[in-house]
């Protein structure tokens, strides 16, 4: 009996999917851009070097501040992945979350004027984090950006 229903699911189902949905064509209109200078076609990161593979899980945004690498991972911690290895510098999840959804990670990071990473957080909103000593200031509002 359930091969049965399998078998009429696989049927029906895509034909019926197949008779409500009609192809539109999307047309943005106008010459494509010419592939030029920066946008030119080339191969320069084929003989790019795979960099701390297998220590870094979810690397989302980068910043490079007095020859250190700054990046926000999936765990929630924000690293400094310079040469001399992986070192925490702010863990942005709270003691004892369980998933990414509760506890968040750093989506975004910059820094600001005083050499203070700005860190968006998925879940738990912007961030000041002092790269040296890894204290984490928030909330932090906009306008403390702005004045600045």
């Amino acid at each position: 009996m359930l091969a049965l229903t399998s078998v009429l699911f696989f049927v029906t189902v895509p034909r019926l999917l197949a008779e409500k949905l009609t192809a539109v064509k999307f047309d943005l209109g106008g010459v494509p851009p010419n592939l030029t200078g920066p946008l030119k076609q080339n191969f320069d990161l084929t003989e790019a070097e795979r960099y701390k593979v297998n220590e870094l899980k979810g690397p989302e945004s980068f910043v490079f501040y007095r020859g250190h690498i700054f990046t926000g991972l999936s765990d929630g911690r924000i690293v400094d992945i310079s040469d001399c290895g992986v070192r925490t510098v702010a863990k942005m999840a709270s003691p004892g979350c369980k998933s990414e959804q509760e506890c968040g990670r750093p989506l975004g990071l910059r820094l600001d004027s005083r050499g203070g990473l700005i860190v968006a957080d998925s879940s738990n909103g912007i961030y000041r984090v002092n790269v040296e000593t890894g204290e984490k200031q928030l909330p932090l509002l906009i306008k403390d950006l702005s004045q600045r």
